[in-house]
């Protein structure tokens, strides 16, 4: 039978196995349920059907080409239906494959000593009942065997399509994270992009949330990237980072990288006084920390202040506020 299979379908070795095995169980089902539904018809004993073909009256040819034919039939429908995939879905599982295999191997041994019956001598009816029985149970139980095993299949399949869809969305997720940190994280100070800045400031308007806005520039930026190079300005934007955050609140004002060489700090229920007091005490650590081993450079830095509750439109807030801050810093250079 494997053979058979093998050169009349297509596919690999186990799909041949599991075909020819449940040909071979379901064709000596089928001879068994024909020889027996003859036996009764023709009123004969079970003898009459046993192997001995010697035998006069000896009728196993004909049920036994029937119960081939209705075998064969059942096999082409199996492996050339496209719409039958059970089988199909149960080759790819092999813990369901390994345990459709046992239930039909378990299925052949039981039909096999069934076949002791026919050498049983005398015509019982129920003998016929109960090979009728048998060949029923056996068909019966290979369609459950079949359709349990795709089930668990399909279960499997549900659970290794779920499990890739977690990862899918984990890594979705992870990427979603990452590509949020490049649009509104700036990667060198930590602080939001000019981007998350604007999309905040008009949230803050739109909502008549209370905040100084203050607008901060380093000085001389350019001139420490051209004579010390640019991991020496990097530092200088970092540091200047970290000293506004500490001089500020952690969770509740909010610090942006709005340009090159620009700051924007939104500082919530506060005045301008007490921003520009904050200010001062950032500006005096910039100047200690200044011209030292790790920044051999002066740090300093200008800003300009306006308050929220005077604006309406974020480009108009912080063009002001861009304003005041070149004012400042020429104040500063005249000083």
């Amino acid at each position: 039978m494997f053979v058979e299979v093998s050169l009349l379908c297509r596919g690999d070795r186990q799909r041949h196995i599991m075909v020819a095995l449940s040909g071979v169980l379901v064709g000596l089902a089928l001879n068994l349920f024909f020889r027996n539904v003859t036996a009764i018809i023709m009123k004969v004993p079970l003898s009459a059907f046993d192997n001995n073909f010697s035998l006069p009256g000896n009728a196993k040819q004909y049920p036994i080409a029937l119960g081939f034919l209705c075998a064969g039939l059942w096999l082409f429908t199996v492996t050339h239906q496209q719409k039958n995939m059970k089988m199909q879905v149960v080759l790819k599982d092999k813990k369901s494959l390994k345990f459709f295999l046992i239930l039909v191997l378990t299925m052949y041994g039981y039909l096999c000593l069934n076949l002791l019956v026919y050498y049983a001598p005398g015509d019982y009816l129920v003998l016929k009942l109960w090979e009728l029985k048998a060949s029923a149970v056996v068909m019966i139980g290979y369609y459950l065997a079949l359709s349990f095993s795709y089930r668990m299949s399909r279960l499997e399949q549900f659970r290794a399509e779920n499990y890739q869809a977690k990862l899918n969305l984990e890594m979705g997720k992870r990427e979603e994270e990452r590509l949020y940190s490049i649009a509104y994280q700036d990667q060198l100070t930590g602080c939001g992009t000019r981007q998350h800045a604007v999309d905040v400031l008009a949230e803050a308007l739109e909502k008549g949330e209370r905040f100084c806005l203050c607008f901060i520039d380093l000085n001389g930026l350019k001139t420490v990237n051209n004579e010390l190079g640019h991991s020496f300005g990097d530092q200088y934007l970092y540091t200047v980072a970290q000293i506004l955050r500490s001089h500020f609140r952690k969770h509740s004002d909010r610090l942006f990288r709005y340009g090159g060489d620009e700051f924007i700090l939104m500082v919530y229920q506060t005045d301008p006084l007490d921003v520009r007091e904050r200010m001062a005490e950032v500006a005096a650590e910039l100047r200690a920390s200044s011209e030292s081993l790790e920044n051999p450079y002066r740090m300093s830095v200008s800003f300009g202040l306006v308050n929220s509750t005077d604006y309406h439109d974020v480009d108009e807030m912080i063009t002001e506020a861009d304003r005041r801050m070149y004012e400042y810093k020429k104040k500063m250079k005249k000083e």
